[in-house]
């Protein structure tokens, strides 16, 4: 299963003074959006953005489907609507509702799977510079999923992406380039390990891993313990250390209680991220859900 990242950066717009009365306007309800929204009234804020989308304002139908989506003004979630409003923002070249609209469109949420919107959606927010467009791009030219496949460029791609630590792409990449899982591979695997050469030791090892060998299982668990050639992720560390540790390695026995701590609050961040926060929550704590739920103000 290729890995396809959560979280999006946006890019903030700006109007210039010599815009139509129409656009001063959606403007003007965005702002008051922006502010209800601080103020916490979500009701206002979500009629203020829905008028702004109304009137062409990119961000405020972006900030609009986060809302339908994450239910922040009360009610069920609308992931229809929320869909429906990506793909109007990403209509007014907001990138990161692009990307949103991506993996709704790739994974069928809201609506039906549609392997060419995703792939329209990838190629725009990669192109706008998000890393973790370009890892779902590259997926998508590799399978040739949404159009023709292209696995140089997807190659390139997940280079690209993993290069500013989107964790991902770094192991979409590893597995695109596994040669043969032998015990030669290991066994330089295991040397590059030991020599702090991660990338090469992540490639060779991965495999290995997946494949029940403690020693790689436990090499992997460090390395994503400390961010060595991927992003550090204490749940992935978790996962291959318990493997490994399952198995009575004792390296991996003693780096799982160490970081343990780690551990806890990384399960609750992904709780957070999984459910969200109610709207009490919102001035401590930024949501994060399966799309990007920050509303950008």
């Amino acid at each position: 299963m290729y890995r396809l990242t959560l979280l999006v950066i946006s890019v903030l717009t700006t109007m210039s003074l010599a815009e139509p009365v129409q656009a001063q306007s959606a403007q003007q309800s965005y702002d008051q959006g922006a502010r209800a929204y601080r103020d916490q009234d979500m009701t206002t804020a979500r009629d203020n953005f829905r008028r702004a989308c109304d009137l062409g304002h990119g961000r405020g139908c972006y900030n609009y489907g986060v809302m339908s989506y994450q239910r922040l003004a009360g009610g069920e979630p609308d992931l229809e609507h929320a869909r429906w409003l990506y793909d109007k923002a990403c209509q007014f070249d907001h990138v990161a509702a692009c990307f949103n609209l991506a993996r709704m469109a790739f994974n069928g949420v809201g609506g039906a799977v549609d392997f060419a919107v995703a792939r329209t959606g990838f190629e725009a927010s990669c192109n706008a510079g998000i890393a973790n467009g370009c890892n779902g791009f590259a997926v998508m030219l590799e399978q040739g999923q949404g159009g023709p496949a292209d696995k140089p460029r997807a190659r390139s791609l997940y280079q690209q992406a993993c290069d500013t630590g989107e964790a991902p792409a770094c192991e979409n990449l590893a597995k695109f380039d596994v040669g043969p899982v032998t015990a030669e591979s290991l066994r330089a695997g295991l040397e590059a390990f030991d020599a702090d050469r991660f990338g090469e030791a992540m490639r060779l090892l991965r495999p290995h891993a997946e494949g029940g060998e403690p020693a790689a299982q436990y090499a992997v668990g460090f390395m994503y313990t400390y961010g060595q050639s991927v992003s550090r992720d204490y749940l992935a560390a978790a996962d291959w250390l318990t493997r490994s540790a399952e198995q009575g390695y004792e390296h991996a026995q003693d780096l799982i209680v160490l970081i343990t701590p780690n551990i806890a609050q990384a399960r609750y961040i992904d709780h957070i991220d999984r459910y969200g926060l109610d709207a009490s929550s919102l001035q401590s704590l930024s949501p994060v859900s399966a799309y990007d739920t920050d509303l950008r103000l």
